[in-house]
């Protein structure tokens, strides 16, 4: 049987107002004979502005290109930063309540590509700022 016939399987993970994680599995070990660079494609329903993340699966950091929407003000502080699984990508600075599509890619080291189930997501309802009080 050939190598690179297998199912590149993603599922949502933790969802917030402005970020989603998305998991990755399917994948044979190690993951570096297979695959070149993962890219993770997410697209926003309501206009269809969509950004790209891409992940090495050799030293499994992520870059990407993110669509970024959201204010500092907006951005999660307890996003989850730092160590990251290496089987896991963090799309951030996305809109609050907004839907998306989001897909991985499989680049592979044939040549070929492998492309994921496509996962809808709503990012949640966030809070609105407080306004400053003025004196009139």
């Amino acid at each position: 049987p050939d190598p690179y016939q297998f199912s590149l399987h993603a599922e949502l993970g933790a969802v917030t107002p402005h970020s989603v994680q998305v998991r990755y599995s399917g994948v044979p070990e190690p993951q570096d004979k297979y695959v070149n660079v993962y890219q993770l494609v997410f697209l926003r329903e309501s206009d269809r502005v969509h950004g790209h993340l891409y992940r090495s699966p050799k030293d499994h950091q992520q870059y990407g290109e993110n669509i970024n929407e959201a204010t500092d003000a907006e951005a999660d502080t307890d996003d989850a930063a730092g160590t990251m699984d290496p089987h896991q990508f963090l799309v951030d600075q996305l809109k609050a309540d907004q839907t998306y599509q989001l897909w991985l890619v499989a680049y592979l080291s044939n040549g070929r590509t492998i492309k994921s189930n496509v996962l809808d997501v709503r990012t949640l309802v966030g809070t609105l700022p407080v306004p400053e009080r003025t004196g009139l």
